[in-house]
């Protein structure tokens, strides 16, 4: 009850912002919490951001009605988690934000003075050199004082024909690399590496243990700000019921999934969208297929990357005698290593954030491997939806280069390492300024 009173979530819906209306002297008395839910994305009101006439109101309330408006105000919140399934979501996924933990090293000073920021213009915007001779520095900025100067040569300004992409990804990977090294226990693989858990993994891509599942699954929850992803390598047939039953755990319902079954006669992943069953009838964990189709623009033609289209299907995942719904979209014919058709994607990112802004879920990822593809679209989808809230509330935005190293920081250094993925994502990021 005290969540209902204490929690409000403005949306588009009238009677939800109705209810949270009369529930304001509940939330001004037991200083609740308020959001508003925006693209997809959970952004919290600080009472800065609260308009006066709400504060008027809610002192007004507050004084005269507080009672009777609490009643009204919990009646018809209590109805439109019964009869809305949206707003149940919406409230669902509202809770999990105010549950969360923040990634440990956000605040770490290492992690909050990683000056990527600042390197970024100086990579991708060159400037004159420091040295008064006129000559292009590629970098534009200086080595970062928290690197060892065993990594000097690798920031040095002697290649002065080096790609900046190249470089400001090798500069990541370095205060990457740093680091974990200040953080050996934090950024372990001893769950993974388990040999127990050994050939549970693909390839050697583990997720740390700060962040890995148990029962073990070869998968990282990924948090940016109120969004939670989850970047997973493709199942295994000896690994889907353990994956099945961390995403009902986590209560994902929606999956993006980027390979193939097969790629160039090489596995990839177990095609459990084709159907599962454990075969226990005491303990069952089943996904059936319920329909498939191409997915559509709103002129309504298929999104295709050459001779392939990007399929939705919605599934039945069923653990024990409780059951939900399951939503994936299949982009196919994505190369492994390699960048995806830029229409295409861009059709594929608007609409896929689209659902997730109607209906807030942990996404799941997958490609393989779970760092490259995985990494490409998680690292766009997650910031094309930061960089909208941020505009609409005013609020800061990190650089793309200290984006990617929070993706890695949590999912692996891997993640979106490959430098054709990782310059082609930028091209995307710059074609939509």
């Amino acid at each position: 009850m005290g969540l209902y009173l204490t929690t409000a979530v403005n949306s588009n819906n009238f009677f939800e912002n109705l209810a949270n209306v009369c529930l304001l002297p509940a939330r001004n008395l037991f200083h609740g919490r308020t959001f508003t839910f925006y693209k997809g994305i959970f952004i919290e009101e600080k009472p800065s951001d609260i308009s006066p006439l709400k504060k008027i109101l809610g002192i007004a309330l507050s004084i005269l009605l507080f009672i009777p408006a609490t009643i009204v105000g919990i009646c018809f919140k209590a109805s439109l988690l019964l009869f809305s399934r949206q707003a149940r979501n919406r409230f669902a996924a509202c809770l999990k934000v105010l549950d969360r933990k923040e990634p440990f090293f956000r605040k770490d000073p290492l992690y909050l003075n990683n000056k990527l920021d600042e390197l970024e213009k100086g990579y991708l915007a060159p400037k004159e050199s420091d040295k008064g001779d006129g000559s292009p520095n590629p970098r534009g900025c200086d080595k970062p004082d928290y690197l060892s100067d065993s990594d000097s040569a690798n920031l040095s300004d002697d290649d002065a024909d080096e790609d900046p992409y190249e470089a400001l990804n090798n500069t990541i990977s370095l205060v990457v690399g740093e680091y974990i090294d200040k953080h050996p226990d934090k950024f372990s693989h001893l769950n993974a590496t388990n040999p127990e858990n050994i050939s549970k993994n693909r390839f050697s891509v583990y997720p740390f243990d700060y962040i890995s599942p148990n029962p073990y699954v070869n998968a990282s929850k990924v948090i940016f700000g109120e969004l939670t992803f989850i970047l997973m390598q493709g199942p295994k047939e000896e690994t889907i019921s353990d994956t099945l039953q961390y995403l009902f755990k986590e209560d994902s319902n929606t999956i993006i999934t980027l390979a193939m079954d097969e790629e160039k006669g090489q596995k990839k992943c177990f095609p459990y969208w084709l159907g599962y069953n454990n075969g226990d009838p005491k303990n069952e964990i089943s996904l059936i297929l319920r329909s498939e189709e191409a997915l559509k623009d709103e002129k309504g033609e298929i999104i295709k990357q050459g001779d392939q289209s990007i399929i939705k299907r919605v599934l039945t995942l069923t653990i024990g005698k409780v059951s939900k719904e399951i939503v994936q979209y299949h982009y196919q014919n994505w190369p492994d290593h390699g960048t995806p058709d830029k229409i295409c994607f861009d059709k594929f990112l608007k609409i896929t954030g689209k659902d997730l802004a109607q209906n807030p879920t942990t996404l799941a990822v997958h490609c393989s491997a779970g760092v490259g593809r995985s990494g490409f679209y998680t690292a766009l989808q997650s910031y094309r939806l930061m960089k909208k809230a941020s505009l609409r509330f005013k609020r800061k935005l990190p650089s793309f280069a200290e984006h990617i190293l929070d993706l890695r920081l949590q999912r692996g250094p891997q993640a979106l390492q490959n430098e054709e993925q990782f310059k082609a994502a930028y091209a995307y990021l710059n074609s939509r300024d």
